[in-house]
């Protein structure tokens, strides 16, 4: 791949680099996750920085074949200019989908399911009614599977039963539930009830909130191989006891 044109993408990261320069890492549909040098960005009259801005879609084209490509152009989409801008917890678990994306994403593989519910996340963070828990738990849940790494909620791994509401389960992160037993005991233990209301994507019930929050978490954690997330700490630092989303 020597150069792109105009591929839709959102800036996940950007650092300095060099005097006037900025690394940054986006996520696009054809590419994955791909790592671009904008070169003088930081001193461009056109305030090219500023157009590379998180949350915001773009048109890009790149060129080169190394790692990290070259930024040759960047056109703002008219669209996106119309949603408000993300504000107060809204902004917060922005931070947090793009940390997911950031460490989750391959580079250079086609990701177009993950690029799609990224997009559609954002969308609905910046709802004036969004439900942030509900929003997460269904990035959280849509990008794993995106990323070949389905839940399984609706069968027991063990013996292939459906899953019963009022049954308690645990859940072998790397497979999926099994009925709870004194020997299948583990630390992370969910409710039948709140794995079928996660399949039809019912969060409505606080248990379920509780649980899902804890299961998916423990779930993100073990494909990050626990990797910390700042954004995580930021919920914490201004929400308290991570926030209501993270």
């Amino acid at each position: 791949m020597s150069r792109v044109e105009l591929q839709p993408a959102f800036v996940l990261h950007q650092r300095r680099y060099r005097e006037t320069s900025l690394i940054i890492d986006v996520v696009t549909p054809d590419f994955g996750r791909v790592g671009l040098i904008a070169k003088g960005a930081r001193g461009s009259k056109k305030n090219l920085a500023a157009q590379l801005q998180t949350f915001r879609q773009l048109l890009l084209s790149w060129s080169g074949r190394s790692e990290l490509r070259t930024l040759t152009t960047v056109e703002e989409v008219p669209s996106s200019g119309s949603k408000p801008p993300l504000h107060g917890e809204a902004l917060y678990c922005a931070y947090y989908i793009n940390e997911l994306v950031l460490y989750l994403l391959p580079r250079d593989d086609s990701q177009v399911q993950a690029f799609a519910t990224y997009s559609q996340t954002l969308s609905a963070l910046a709802e004036a009614d969004c439900d942030y828990e509900a929003v997460l738990r269904l990035f959280e849940l849509n990008l794993l599977d995106s990323l070949g790494y389905k839940v399984e909620l609706e069968h027991d791994v063990a013996s292939a039963s459906p899953i019963r509401k009022d049954q308690s389960y645990s859940f072998r992160v790397d497979s999926g539930p099994v009925a709870r037993t004194f020997e299948t005991d583990q630390e992370l233990t969910v409710s039948g009830k709140t794995l079928l209301d996660l399949s039809t994507e019912d969060l409505s019930d606080p248990e379920t909130r509780v649980e899902s929050k804890k299961l998916l978490r423990g779930i993100v954690d073990y494909h990050l191989d626990n990797r910390p997330l700042k954004s995580r700490k930021m919920f914490k630092d201004m929400f308290g006891n991570g926030g209501r989303g993270s």
